[in-house]
Parts: structure tokens; sequence; C-alpha cells
């Protein structure tokens, strides 16, 4: 025979709702706390969420740098202040020979050639004299390790 209503079920119709995840019955007023919280599906779904967010900000970061290889930003020139400062740094002298800089007879080279690094901060650059230069850069030409002029 079948049991009748009481006021109990009643008042569980009323004020119980499933978890649409996980099926468990909840009351209203804590179902959004258990879905965001301790629904054990709802969970495996964040996840899954969180390592799609990943994948496109790794896919964004690649085609980004591809972007930077094939247009590289334009690179920016030393001014006559910066010029100064990093001679006094290096105290007048080539940063590989040591000899002393004559005037207008030296260049600044970049460390880490400005087409892999794109860096043009004082760390990167270097004085050196035009021998030294030139032997640095047909080096790094017969290596492949700079990018050719155009």
């Amino acid at each position: 025979m079948p049991r009748k209503k009481s006021e109990d079920d009643e008042y569980v119709l009323k004020n119980y709702v499933n978890c649409p995840h996980c099926n468990s019955s909840k009351h209203k007023g804590a179902i959004s706390r258990h879905i965001k919280l301790y629904c054990p599906k709802n969970t495996e779904l964040k996840l899954s969420d969180e390592v799609k967010r990943l994948s496109k900000i790794e896919e964004d970061a690649l085609r980004f740098k591809e972007l930077l290889l094939k247009n590289p930003p334009k690179r920016p020139g030393i001014t006559y202040k910066r010029k100064l400062e990093l001679v006094i740094k290096q105290k007048g002298v080539c940063n590989l020979c040591n000899n002393e800089l004559e005037e207008n007879n030296y260049d600044f080279d970049h460390k880490i050639p400005w087409s892999q690094s794109f860096d043009n901060s004082d760390g990167n650059i270097q004085i050196l004299c035009l021998t030294c230069h030139r032997k640095k850069t047909v080096k790094a030409c017969s290596l492949g390790r700079t990018a050719q002029r155009p």
C-alpha cells in the first residue's frame, strides 16, 4: 500500500533539489556551494576546463613567437647618452681583447644576437673594437647563429 505524503515529504519536495552533475540531493540553499566545492563531477569539469585554458595559452604563445620571428620588431637605436654610459661602464676598453678603444673605432654589439633575443638592454650590449667585432660577426655567421641582414 502506498505511503501517504507527510509534511516532511512536502518539505523535501519544496526545499531539496538534485545536483545536475552527481544527482545527490541537497538543500536549495546549499546546492550552489555543493556544486562549487564538493561535487566530484564538477571538479573534473573544472580541471578539464583549466587544461583547455592552459593549452590555449600555450598555443597563443607559440603563435606569438612565430609572428615575432616572421616580423621582428625594429631594433631601437642607442642614444648618444646611453653610448657614453656604456663606454664609461666598460672603462673605454674592448670587451674581448681589453685593448683601449680609439675614438670612432669601435662598435656596439649584442652578446646574444638581436634576431634571437630582441633584447637591447645594457646586459646584452657590449662595446668591441672593430677588429673583434668583425671576428665575432664572421664566426657567428659561419655557425649560422645570426640572421643575414636584408
